[in-house]
């Protein structure tokens, strides 16, 4: 799809948030195109493709550009995820599956405008998922891809220049076992880690023990099972869902809760 009309849908998306969230038109706007705008952040990045391109001589996915022209060359969840940070600022964010850290770098753009704010992802090294794979059924879904495989000597989070590193913590080990251990209670969950059903029900379950009244949860890659539509469903949810910007013919690929919406467990909208 031309980046014209990628730009075009990721407005379209964020608008559709305003109003699903009941904000003010250009609440969030404003900060979309604050991060469009934003030549330096966009050229950070470049470099960090580039020298994890020539130092580690990997090459795939977005790692094969030599350069990032604009910020809708990403997916809408990242845009997203920027804005509603910006806006909402919350203060503990739970992400999980960083792999390269395309998702992680926006969280912590955000963070670092908003001056406060501490983000907690938890990720296997991929090395680390082969051998849970074998362990656990079902575990990473037949839709990843090979250019979501990296080399062993690579970290999650590879593309992160480290002046954004601050407030971070990395967290190498499994999801469900990981969320389970905080003590913190999260004001914003991003799940981007393993999508098949068993799994993501797992994660989601173990998450919503962490999670204040007013948290969202952002769920990426939601037609991949219906894990998304089941907890939905379960816990009479009303989720907005996004298509991606075009990249993937406007798949309905984001999901996104609310848990203090007005419309959850009401009549006729939940259940």
């Amino acid at each position: 799809m031309d980046i014209s009309e990628s730009i075009n849908c990721n407005y379209y998306n964020i608008n559709k948030c305003e109003a699903y969230l009941s904000l003010k038109k250009n609440t969030l706007k404003k900060y979309f195109s604050e991060i469009e705008n934003d030549q330096i952040f966009l050229k950070e990045i470049t470099n960090q493709i580039n020298f994890i391109k020539n130092k580690y001589n990997y090459k795939k996915g977005i790692f094969r550009n030599k350069k990032i022209s604009s910020i809708h060359e990403f997916s809408f969840l990242r845009l997203l995820i920027y804005s509603l940070i910006r806006h909402y600022k919350p203060r503990n964010i739970l992400e999980t599956g960083v792999y390269y850290g395309g998702n992680t770098i926006f969280i912590l753009k955000a963070l670092k405008k908003n001056k406060k704010g501490k983000l907690v992802a938890i990720d296997l090294p991929d090395r680390q998922i082969k051998k849970f794979k074998s362990k656990v059924s079902g575990f990473r879904h037949p839709m990843v891809k090979e250019t979501e495989k990296y080399a062993e000597n690579l970290l999650p989070g590879f593309i992160i220049p480290k002046k954004y590193k601050f407030n971070y913590e990395l967290i190498l080990g499994e999801a469900t076992k990981e969320i389970k251990k905080q003590k913190l209670k999260f004001d914003f969950y991003i799940h981007d880690s393993d999508h098949s059903f068993k799994y993501l029900i797992n994660e989601l379950k173990a998450t919503e023990n962490k999670l204040k009244k007013k948290a969202f949860i952002v769920v990426d890659d939601i037609d991949w099972s219906n894990a998304f539509y089941s907890h939905v469903c379960k816990k009479q949810y009303y989720p907005i869902i996004f298509s991606d910007n075009g990249k993937d013919n406007l798949r309905s690929r984001i999901g996104m809760i609310y848990k203090s919406h007005p419309n959850n467990s009401k009549l006729s909208y939940t259940y």
